[in-house]
């Protein structure tokens, strides 16, 4: 059991030097030049966001950049969300109702995206507020820096508010982005998140959408990403002003069920990523239950385990002082024990709910 508890240590530590050396060559605060941006298509997709979606659009339509459209695809809202954007007087909208009722949303962002008239689709959430009028061209720039780049992974992080809920799901948040973009910067890319993606419509097209997965019901961003992906057609961009907040949920129940839908896709993923998501994922799960075994029924070992863990900690709050100041988290960075400590307990809690979780829309 101590060989185990040194391994599961030893595997944490690994992770974090590989993610301390790609974001020490990730730049945040790169600007890519270019004269010319291509027009693009901002998707918005919304279900009953009666609450949130217009602040959304009017901070979209702030934008400074040359030419973009906002397609806003209303998948069956029953809380009238349409009559809180009707009044917004632009061009630049565009707003449809979805043919089908579909469980998820890849049938009615789909038809957004057949909707787009221009080559860049640029995909957020109706909740989800960009961090200044520079979004969509830090974005956009990414994508034009080359001529490879199909597919730009954009951050969103939560919005910081009182309370250990809202703390922790930053830190979960950051600690799910740490990992898809070094495996990005890597060259094994795995995800992106829906409220900040930018990829070229004819990619979206060469891959016929959503069809490869269109029996899950999520997965319009992860599962695009796995059929998408390629060595070289992948890019990121971490500028601050690419930023694109959204609010934390408020309840302990509320907050788990959105995981659990994030984790039903999973077992489309390719067999590296899966592999290297379970080793880390493991590593985090495991150390705290046996941990307390140990220190039950091996009580003369508790000195060396509270150095291991005290050696481990130090480590990890050295490694991750990058990634926290790049993806907005400095205030998380010393309380890191806390949080490696909460992470194993909700995913003990997440393993043993999941197989009894069945996603709706």
């Amino acid at each position: 059991m101590w060989l185990i508890f040194l391994t599961i240590s030893g595997i944490q530590v690994v992770f974090w030097m590989l993610f301390y050396f790609a974001f020490r060559k990730i730049s945040s605060t790169n600007i890519r030049k270019n004269k010319e941006l291509p027009p693009v298509s901002v998707v918005i997709v919304f279900k009953n966001s009666k609450s949130t979606l217009n602040q959304t659009v009017k901070r979209v339509l702030e934008q400074s950049y040359p030419t973009f459209e906002v397609i806003l695809m209303d998948d069956f809202s029953t809380d009238g969300s349409v009559s809180t954007i009707e009044n917004i007087k632009n061009e630049k909208i565009k707003i449809f109702k979805a043919s089908q009722d579909q469980p998820g949303k890849k049938s009615a962002l789909s038809e957004a995206i057949g909707l787009a008239n221009y080559p860049i689709v640029f995909l957020t959430d109706a909740d989800c507020l960009p961090a200044s009028d520079q979004w969509i061209h830090h974005m956009a720039s990414t994508l034009c820096s080359d001529d490879k780049t199909e597919i730009v992974l954009g951050y969103s992080p939560m919005t910081k508010t009182p309370g250990l809920l809202n703390a922790f799901s930053r830190y979960e948040t950051l600690l799910t982005a740490v990992q898809y973009f070094a495996y990005a910067f890597y060259k094994i890319p795995y995800m992106g998140v829906g409220r900040n993606l930018m990829y070229r419509k004819d990619v979206f097209i060469k891959h016929k959408g959503f069809d490869k997965h269109a029996s899950l019901p999520g997965g319009d961003d992860d599962l695009f990403i796995q059929s998408a992906a390629t060595l070289e057609n992948v890019n990121y961009c971490l500028h601050p002003a690419s930023f694109v907040f959204t609010e934390a949920k408020t309840t302990l129940h509320d907050y788990c069920l959105q995981k659990l839908r994030h984790i039903t896709t999973s077992v489309r993923y390719r067999w590296y990523h899966k592999l290297l998501l379970s080793v880390f994922g493991m590593s985090q799960l495991a150390w705290l239950p046996i941990s307390i075994i140990l220190i039950l029924f091996s009580p003369s070992y508790a000195v060396y385990l509270c150095f291991v863990l005290l050696v481990k900690w130090i480590l990890l709050l050295v490694l991750s002082k990058k990634t926290t100041e790049i993806l907005d988290g400095k205030d998380l960075h010393f309380k890191w024990p806390l949080w490696d400590t909460l992470m194993s307990i909700y995913l003990i809690c997440l393993t043993i709910r999941a197989p009894f979780y069945r996603k709706r829309w």
